[in-house]
């Protein structure tokens, strides 16, 4: 199955099984199970499925504030308009999930990272060409960027940097972009430090 995790403790599984035999074909999209689950010492001390309605939206993408609220992303895997494509959960709680449906990001969030100061949420859709920006604490969508291929996404202390598949370095703050067209990024953005 996918997985993706943030640090040690929580984990997110995609719900989706593959085989080596199979190549990347997803097996099982009708009976996909995707959850949050939250380890320590190695045991799962809890584990969240979303409802019924949102079962082939594979959990893909966390990133965790420091007050431990975990921000998802998921990837839509029905054949209808994707449903909401981004969360939060605190332990113990309900999932909450954005009130609207992403159409722009044609079902796929390919990156997610809270902002340093953990009060909002940003969610990339490389597939989309856009960048979403969330309140942390009601998940009300702030405003949207059209950003080609946009992936890769890490809180710096000055806002957050968006990496792009056509090699661009974007401050989201102040949409200035550096190209790096020696460079090739990876979907996948971390901040260090």
């Amino acid at each position: 199955m996918a997985a993706g995790f943030a640090r040690a403790g929580e984990f997110a599984s995609g719900g989706i099984d593959t085989h080596p035999d199979s190549g990347r074909t997803k097996l099982n999209i009708p009976t996909m199970r995707p959850n949050l689950a939250y380890v320590v010492d190695g045991n799962v001390v809890e584990m969240v499925e979303l409802d019924q309605i949102h079962q082939k939206n594979s959990i893909r993408h966390l990133s965790v504030a420091q007050d431990g609220t975990v921000a998802f992303g998921m990837q839509w895997q029905g054949d209808s308009p994707a449903p909401p494509l981004v969360g939060v959960h605190q332990r113990g709680a309900v999932p909450l999930l954005t009130s609207t449906t992403e159409r722009q990001m044609q079902g796929y969030v390919g990156s997610i990272t809270f902002t340093g100061d953990g009060m909002q949420i940003i969610a990339t859709s490389p597939r989309g060409g856009r960048v979403q920006r969330y309140d942390a604490k009601t998940l009300a969508l702030l405003d949207q960027v059209d950003l080609t291929d946009a992936c890769g996404a890490a809180a710096t202390p000055q806002g957050v940097i968006i990496t792009t598949g056509a090699g661009q370095l974007v401050d989201l703050a102040t949409q200035r972009s550096q190209d790096t067209p020696s460079l090739q990024w990876d979907n996948h953005l971390v901040s260090l430090g």
